[in-house]
């Protein structure tokens, strides 16, 4: 099944609910509001999800757990004030890629595997924290298998 640039809304359930047994599912730049549990619950294997929406994140100084970038690839942070950190982004599905860029002049900490809700950690790979100094960029991709956002790279 293939869905492109579908608007899923208002639902009693999920926006996409992909059972288990079902491969191959392609969705490209989906829009959700209003659905009652959430965008996508996928339960099957080797599904293409691809987000390509832009939006806005105020962090806070210190800790953000758990944020909410709907369904946007890439997200400009603005707002702290002071050093601040990421530790996990919301509403994970597989295969989905996301780009944070911090726009602020501020450090930004990305916590590796703690803090936010187990299936909203990043794993950065190094086994420890990594820190970006003022403008800069990381990039995240969601692993089903971790369930996990794994830092793919990053830049500044």
């Amino acid at each position: 099944v293939s869905m492109v640039n579908c608007r899923l809304q208002n639902n009693d359930a999920y926006g996409i609910n992909i059972i288990a047994g079902a491969s191959g599912n392609k969705i490209i730049n989906p829009q959700f509001s209003g659905n009652t549990s959430g965008t996508v619950s996928d339960a099957g294997t080797n599904t293409f999800y691809q987000n390509t929406g832009s939006g806005t994140f105020s962090a806070a100084n210190g800790a953000n757990n758990n944020i909410d970038v709907g369904e946007n690839h890439y997200i400009r942070i603005s707002g702290p004030t002071g050093a601040f950190s990421i530790s996990g982004i919301a509403a994970g599905i597989n295969g989905k890629r996301v780009i944070l860029y911090n726009s602020t002049a501020q450090d930004m900490t990305i916590t590796n595997d703690a803090t936010s809700t187990a299936a909203n950690r990043i794993l950065t790979l190094t086994g420890a924290d990594v820190v970006l100094t003022g403008a800069s960029l990381a990039t995240f991709v969601y692993s089903l298998a971790d369930l996990r956002w794994i830092l793919v790279g990053t830049q500044g």
